[in-house]
């Protein structure tokens, strides 16, 4: 079994949508040429439940939890050596231990509180806005954290921002995510008034997308991006780094359709960086019968 560990592993970025490409890709950029591992399959599951809903459509709590156990099933047939909930909304919903996970896990939620952290701790002059989806800000999970930490004295908002990661999928810098975006600035601007601004970009999709500094920049003085999807891989770093250049594949698996414009929006991010997934985008594997839900 120690063998084994030392030539094959299967990593699974858990996303709903396809957001967590990017931080798989992160992985490969990271760990093509000292990994621990000799062979490595990366799976990335697009948890999307059904056309057209989401997680964050769905109706309550009780029913996203419902379908994550479903998802969680799925992957557990996988055998993975480790999970990466590379999404914000689903490591939300994990954060109350209410759904078993029976394989070796990482999530988002201890490198984004990190990051935005260390960015108020380095900017103690700035205003901070949580941008993520409904569920992510709904939760308030990253302004009690931190709270928690010291920084409850601070300009601290969360901002839910529904609909923006499916339209950054199709068009990343589209006419759709500028109007969106531009929108979220003046929100942001009538709650702060202006001064130095931190964004913490916590859904992994919002990365995809370099208008912020430009729509934002129009209302406050200084705009820094807080992307946590690097940070995540980055904690990775003491189990996953070793000495050999492993043989890496990778397989997009979907319970739903991928667009061919979505295909044609994203595929370009990782052409250099992690080729892999670029193919694998191009080609997913769709099955309806991935999860029951």
């Amino acid at each position: 079994m120690a063998e084994k560990s030392h030539s094959f592993a299967r990593i699974v970025f858990c996303d709903s949508g396809l957001g967590g490409l990017d931080v798989a890709a992160n992985f490969i950029s990271r760990f093509r040429d000292c990994c621990r591992v000799k062979e490595a399959e990366i799976i990335c599951f697009n948890a999307w439940p059904r056309p057209g809903v989401g997680f964050n459509q769905l109706p309550d709590l009780e029913t996203k939890l419902a379908a994550l156990r479903q998802v969680n099933g799925a992957i557990a047939e996988l055998e993975p050596s480790l999970v990466v909930y590379a999404c914000n909304t689903i490591s939300t919903l994990l954060a109350d231990g209410n759904v078993a996970l029976p394989f070796p896990t990482e999530t988002m939620l201890d490198a984004a509180t990190e990051l935005l952290a260390d960015g108020l701790r380095k900017n103690p002059e700035a205003s901070l806005l949580i941008c993520g989806t409904a569920t992510t800000a709904q939760s308030g999970l990253y302004s009690k954290r931190l709270f928690q930490n010291g920084f409850a004295d601070r300009k601290i908002a969360e901002l839910g921002c529904p609909g923006l990661a499916t339209q950054i999928e199709y068009a990343p810098c589209g006419a759709m995510v500028h109007r969106m975006l531009r929108h979220y600035a003046r929100q942001a601007a009538e709650h702060f008034g202006g001064g130095k601004l931190l964004l913490g970009l916590c859904c992994t999709h919002f990365g995809y997308t370099d208008l912020w500094q430009s729509e934002f920049g129009r209302f406050f003085d200084t705009v820094t991006l807080l992307n946590p999807n690097a940070g995540v891989i980055e904690k990775l770093l003491p189990s996953w780094q070793g000495k050999y250049t492993p043989r890496i594949t990778a397989k997009l698996l979907s319970r739903v359709e991928i667009a061919g414009e979505k295909q044609n929006a994203l595929a370009p991010f990782f052409a250099t960086r992690a080729p892999e997934i670029a193919e694998a985008l191009r080609a997913p594997i769709r099955d309806k019968n991935l999860f029951t839900f």
